[in-house]
């Protein structure tokens, strides 16, 4: 809670001393002074008051940060009219002329920033600092104890309209070394309103500026707390596909001046690795770094002592090691495996790990963890997309196959996510035909526990006659010969079809199932004694506007067909139903 008051002091009221109390104004906060007994002089208090109209409000939180963050020091509002004191509008926005950032005596070393910057917070992004808020200026190794002043070259930095208020942060990169344990750093900012409307360059007199309210400068609530991690040694994550080589980076965080001296694992410790899930090709240095010696004779095991160059300076985070690494031959997609560091008994253990000083460090371990990565449309795990891929997943589709939930991740390539069915058959065969290029996002977003069979969106019975259904913007006709049963399309042609047409098994048997007209069929199951014939079709190309689709050819006829159909899409597919 804060207050804001007049204090006045003065005689008593009953008479007293002839000089008067007051307030002491070499203390900090002042404090009063007597010149007697207190029943000699009086207090009064009154509300702030003043012909100035702009309070600057602080709201900094309590932060806590570790190097190398991106953090907000002081977030605070600028009010006209504000909340305190002179609350009356005066119909003048208050036209910000600077703002000055200085640090707050007693606080930690702030030559450790790297970038100071200050935000003004946008309508369109979520509340609080959003690196997408609007960014009003940035200084480069800023120094705080001198300050920073945020400008606009003579212009006014920021307008707040009469009635309104606008949240800025001033917010810092840190540097990722320099700090100790429990470093505070607190902040405070002084706003400069516009002081002279004649001014080259500002508002003309009526619009003149409302002043600044609030005594300058304005302490951050609460200091920004840093909090030093331990050393840390960091292995990197990977995916590969198959026959695919990655790098594996190993990586030094938080480690203390004057850098990273010296890094041994061996005899004790050792970077492990799954041998039948991952083969290690090479291994090497990363400047200013350079292996002295290395052992990989062991399939699983790699020793290595990494030592700073001669004349080079040691680093304080980044990588230091490289592994070239693909996957074993047949590895299922989806399988993973962990690279780490531990000895024989299953425990972290690194045998050296020095600062340049030759200090010795305790690091934190971050193991990395390979996945083998499907790609998209490769439903059988032979590294390309084929047809064949686009063939199997029109037969899982029809119950002909049997796949794995990773095989069904790698097949769902097409909209609607979570979901197989004819388009994501027809995306495949395209990719395969060099039509398309999958997206590989798409496999990201795709949930495993949502794959099902759709129930069909329309059935009725068709005549022999040619009996046809309106599909609003889309027309199907069932046609009979002899020894042949045609689907043809109206209107706005499918590009994909996925359904069944049914008979009676006593009266006709179908013999095949084809795809007319550039329509082709990936997949089919006939069942003459049940008297279905199911399938799945696409054209890997535009549809024609009208014309036939699939062809069935028979033996024996019968009088009545039913049509079930799971989908009906265009090109983009959407359904047409």
């Amino acid at each position: 809670l804060r207050t804001s008051f007049d204090l006045t002091v003065g005689d008593s009221l009953l008479g007293g001393p002839t000089i008067s109390s007051g307030l002491d104004p070499a203390a900090s906060p002042p404090v009063l002074r007597g010149s007697g007994s207190p029943d000699y002089y009086f207090l009064k208090i009154t509300s702030t008051s003043g012909e100035d109209e702009t309070d600057i409000i602080d709201e900094t939180p309590v932060t806590t940060a570790t190097p190398g963050d991106l953090v907000v020091l002081q977030q605070f509002t600028i009010a006209d009219p504000g909340p305190t004191g002179d609350a009356k509008a005066d119909n003048k926005p208050t036209l910000v002329r600077s703002i000055t950032v200085k640090k707050f005596s007693g606080t930690a070393d702030v030559t450790k920033i790297e970038r100071l910057m200050l935000y003004r917070e946008s309508a369109t992004t979520p509340p609080g600092f959003q690196p997408e808020d609007e960014l009003l200026g940035t200084v480069v190794n800023p120094n705080l104890d001198a300050g920073v002043v945020f400008h606009n070259n003579g212009r006014r930095l920021l307008r707040v309209a009469d009635g309104s208020e606008e949240r800025l942060y001033v917010v810092a990169k840190l540097a990722p070394v320099g700090f100790e344990d429990g470093d505070t750093l607190q902040t405070e900012v002084s706003v400069v309103a516009k002081d002279d409307p004649d001014k080259q360059g500002w508002e003309p007199e009526e619009n003149a500026s409302s002043g600044i309210e609030t005594p300058m400068p304005v302490i951050a609530s609460n200091p920004l707390i840093i909090e030093v991690p331990p050393p840390a040694i960091i292995i990197s994550d990977a995916e590969l596909k198959n026959g695919e080589q990655g790098i594996i980076t190993v990586s030094v965080r938080y480690i203390p001046e004057p850098g990273l001296g010296e890094f041994q694992l061996g005899p004790q410790g050792a970077l492990i690795y799954d041998p039948d899930i991952l083969e290690v090709l090479d291994i090497r240095g990363v400047s200013p770094y350079r292996l002295e010696t290395y052992d990989m004779s062991i399939p699983g095991l790699i020793y290595f002592v990494l030592a700073l160059k001669p004349g080079r300076k040691a680093i304080n985070e980044g990588p230091v090691l490289q592994l070239v690494v693909r996957p074993v031959e047949g590895v299922e997609p989806g399988t993973q495996t962990t690279i780490e560091i531990k000895d024989d008994m299953g425990l972290e253990t690194v045998d050296v790990f020095r600062d340049a000083d030759g200090k010795d460090l305790i690091p934190d371990i971050i193991p990395g963890k390979v996945t083998i990565r499907l790609l998209a449309g490769d439903v059988d795990g032979d590294t390309i997309v084929t047809v064949s891929d686009a063939r199997l997943v029109a037969r899982y589709i029809l119950g002909l196959e049997r796949l794995t939930p990773e095989q069904l991740r790698a097949a769902d390539v097409a909209p609607p996510q979570g979901m197989v069915d004819v388009t994501d058959v027809r995306y495949i065969a395209q990719a395969a035909a060099g039509l398309r290029e999958l997206d590989p996002a798409a496999l990201e977003s795709s949930s495993l526990n949502s794959f099902h069979r759709p129930q069909s969106i329309f059935s009725t019975l068709l005549s022999l006659l040619g009996f046809q259904t309106d599909y609003h913007r889309s027309q199907m006709v069932v046609k009979s010969t002899e020894d042949t049963i045609t689907i043809l399309g109206r209107g706005v042609m499918p590009i994909d079809i996925q359904g069944t047409l049914s008979f009676d098994p006593s009266q006709m048997q179908i013999l095949h199932v084809s795809g007319v007209n550039g329509y082709v069929v990936l997949a089919a199951a006939i069942d003459n004694q049940a008297g279905k014939v199911r399938f799945v079709a696409s054209r890997l190309t535009d549809s024609p506007s009208a014309g036939p689709i699939l062809k069935f050819e028979t033996q024996g006829h019968t009088k009545a067909l039913k049509l079930d159909l799971d989908f009906l899409r265009d090109a983009a597919g959407y359904d047409l139903t």
